[in-house]
């Protein structure tokens, strides 16, 4: 005998369509056909297997945290205002669902593209990603603001076609920092690929840059997170970008790199690369952490501890070379 499903009190009745994905709408398109479940209200779904009731109750089934409502739009702006909506999705919505062909990072209108300068009291960042179809590099540069905020500065991408690590660092990497900046404290970031071995060489891409003096460091960690941490950080409004020193960063992170059918970021031949190289120095720099706020466990990022004290001391040190503003040297 079928039971009578008893519906939350108060929950709002489900409406034929919404356009927030902070609902069931999504589970119910591409879990709940497949067994057999309806949609009774507004976060709430129902089916019988083997014999049970099962009763899918998301968080919305409450008026207060339902969009259709004034309490509730005002609950989804809240945690929306400085969330990624890919993480909004996966910690609110329970959505782990991707879309091939679809942007790795959403909200660059946030992401500030203007010209860059070196700023040399403050430490200069390198991200790798080895390779010798394409290598690429990028040069960042990280303020700490007395807010507690941040502000990322992309500098200079270096991209070779078909070179090994020696050469590649040699000519087109190393010659920026000694060029441009002359005397900067320099920490490096890269692939954990870059400990194994190929037929290429018989050293590591690691072991053939510290002969340069030049000692990365790295940490294993999911793909998933990196990009969680580069889109908090896009999110949050802390990058700039270079638009001609940076061209194809730029190009990847507003829409060129894209998902591929089990929601990794397709592997191009072109975008991957340097887009790799920012995730993989922004990955080491920030790390994720939840927090509760206002009685709500909400996701943050924070420096790594290392990486802050040397932001920080940047920070105190007064303006030196007589650059102001993004202006660059003989540009005004």
């Amino acid at each position: 005998m079928r039971k009578k499903l008893v519906a939350v009190k108060d929950a709002v009745v489900d409406p034929a369509t919404s356009a927030d994905l902070l609902d069931s709408h999504w589970w119910q398109r591409e879990n709940g056909a497949k067994l057999g479940a309806e949609h009774v209200a507004y976060g709430i779904n129902r089916w019988e297997r083997n014999g049970f009731v099962h009763v899918r109750l998301h968080h919305t089934a409450d008026k207060d945290k339902s969009p259709l409502t004034e309490k509730g739009r005002a609950y989804v702006g809240d945690i929306s205002k400085d969330m990624p909506i890919y993480s909004r999705r996966q910690e609110y919505g329970i959505d782990f669902t991707v879309t091939p062909g679809k942007p790795v990072y959403c909200d660059f209108g946030s992401v500030t593209v203007r010209p860059q300068v070196y700023r040399p009291w403050l430490t200069l960042f390198r991200g790798w990603d080895f390779g010798w179809r394409m290598p690429a590099a990028i040069h960042l540069q990280v303020e700490s603001r007395e807010d507690g905020t941040f502000r990322v500065y992309a500098l200079k991408e270096v991209i070779a076609r078909e070179l090994l690590v020696d050469e590649f660092a040699d000519k087109h990497v190393l010659p920026f920092a000694t060029n441009v900046c002359p005397g900067a404290r320099i920490e490096d970031y890269c692939d954990p690929a870059g400990n194994q071995h190929d037929d290429r060489s018989p050293d590591t891409s690691i072991e053939v840059l510290q002969t340069r003096g030049v000692y990365a460091r790295w940490r294993d960690m999911s793909v998933d997170e990196g990009i969680q941490i580069v889109q908090w950080v896009i999110k949050a409004g802390w990058l700039e970008i270079d638009p001609v020193d940076c061209k194809h960063l730029v190009d990847g992170l507003r829409n060129g790199l894209v998902r591929d059918k089990d929601g990794f970021p397709l592997k191009d031949g072109f975008y991957e690369h340097i887009c790799d190289a920012f995730r993989y120095a922004l990955a080491n720099i920030f790390r994720l952490k939840f927090v509760v706020q206002d009685g709500k466990r909400v996701q943050r990022v924070e420096m790594n501890r290392l990486d802050l004290g040397l932001v920080e001391a940047g920070r105190r040190k007064p303006l030196q070379s007589g650059w102001t503003g993004l202006a660059r040297p003989g540009e005004g």
